[in-house]
């Protein structure tokens, strides 16, 4: 297969030299060639111009042109970047010094007119070609990984946790705005120290141990999910957090990313929702209120102490297996998934369905005991009618301010005669 022709630019302001340059690349050399020309640094230029889509595949370049020098024409051609579109092999006189300049300018290689051969000529030109080849892909190489690099510290800037990566000895070589902002620190100050800085001075030993192990095997974990972890703040405060650890590759060696998460908030709310169910079922206790709970995914279940005196069970600490039917739409056999041995199976008034299905499968199977309650609409509506016209009144032993929760639980503790005893809140 036939290779395509070299293009080539000579920029040449003698005619003869020219033809002299055509013949020597032609003779020196099997590989086709195809010419362009020009006697001055603007037609040159222009020319250079008109070809940007299609750069020559080299450019031979006279150092002295009536109009331009070859420094000045390497500063035109390159325009600013590093390398020009199209390796340039200038031809000079034997000055070294000169063709280092021109080296540094752009040129890819020089030649001396004095010693120049067919074979020496052919020889730079497709050294120039081959080197500007790889130069071009070295540049290339560098801008996708400057892009590569910022686009990761972008993304790393915008996470919402503190993000830190530290090489294997511990030693801290990024960090995020959100690590600045929950710790307290400069970037500046948190860079090449060590990570255990970022952790109380008590935890320090043992974390050194942990990332050693870490580094052995390398896996992302998650870390501080049952027991809380404790960092330490430029300022001395300790938080509990979360972290999240990822091994990051290297060709030839390894860097941890841990992403930390001020857990405080999530602690503080817990204990504000459990805080919040304690008041609930001592409030609940001491009113007097029947309750049931019952989660039909784990089977657990919950009576308050009235709840358990409704129904004729025995209070303790421990939860209950029971399934409480409010709506009685419920039946005993379609229950039994979640009954335990023993436990009960409370049902208000149930369709006939659910009576007949509760009836018939119950003798099945002596896991548990049924209990029916039989609501009567006709009751509630009286003891209404009665409260609205005065004659039935609710009997009120004491009131208690909703702080003083724990002396109205005392109360009714000591035995209370007749009436409620009420929070108010």
């Amino acid at each position: 297969m036939t290779s395509n022709p070299r293009r080539i630019l000579i920029i040449e302001d003698d005619p003869d030299g020219r033809a002299d340059l055509r013949k020597m690349i032609l003779s020196g050399s099997d590989r086709r060639y195809e010419f362009s020309e020009a006697e001055r640094g603007a037609t040159a230029l222009k020319q250079v111009q008109e070809n940007a889509n299609t750069p020559f595949d080299c450019i031979l370049l006279e150092y002295q042109l009536p109009d331009l020098d070859a420094q000045e024409m390497l500063a035109a051609i390159c325009d600013g970047r590093d390398l020009p579109p199209s390796p340039i092999v200038v031809l000079t006189g034997s000055d070294r010094e000169v063709g280092r300049e021109l080296l540094r300018g752009g040129a890819q290689d020089y030649l001396g007119k004095g010693w120049i051969t067919p074979e020496s000529l052919t020889r730079a030109i497709e050294n120039a070609i081959d080197r500007f080849a790889m130069l071009t892909k070295q540049r290339k190489n560098e801008v996708a990984l400057r892009e590569s690099d910022e686009k990761f510290r972008s993304l790393l800037e915008s996470a919402p946790d503190a993000m830190v990566i530290a090489d294997p000895s511990g030693q801290i070589v990024l960090v995020n705005a959100a690590t600045l902002r929950m710790f307290g620190y400069t970037r500046s100050e948190l860079i090449g120290v060590r990570v255990e800085m970022l952790i109380p001075s008590s935890a320090r030993e043992r974390h050194v141990h942990l990332r050693m192990d870490f580094i052995a095997k390398p896996l992302t974990r998650t870390m501080g999910k049952g027991q809380p972890l404790i960092a330490l703040r430029k300022d001395g405060s300790e938080f509990p957090v979360e972290i999240a650890l990822s091994p990051i590759a290297l060709e030839s060696s390894m860097l941890i990313s841990s992403s930390i998460r001020d857990i405080s908030d999530r602690i503080t709310n817990a204990k504000a929702i459990e805080e919040s169910e304690s008041r609930l079922m001592l409030g609940v206790e001491v009113a007097g209120l029947a309750l049931a709970e019952v989660d039909y995914t784990t089977g657990l279940n919950h009576l308050t102490t009235d709840a358990a005196r409704l129904f004729g069970l025995a209070k303790s600490d421990e939860r209950w297996d029971i399934i409480f039917d409010v709506s009685g739409k419920a039946h005993y056999m379609g229950s039994r998934a979640v009954l335990k041995e023993g436990g009960h199976f409370i049902s208000t008034e149930p369709s006939i369905k659910g009576l007949l299905m509760t009836i018939l499968t119950w003798p099945l199977s002596k896991s548990g005991q049924i209990m029916l309650a039989v609501p009567s609409g006709d009751d509630l509506r009286e003891l209404i009618r009665l409260y609205e016209a005065g004659k039935l009144k609710v009997t009120i032993d004491s009131t208690f301010p909703f702080e003083q929760a724990a002396q109205a639980h005392r109360r009714v503790e000591s035995g209370v005669d007749h009436g409620k005893v009420v929070l108010v809140n």
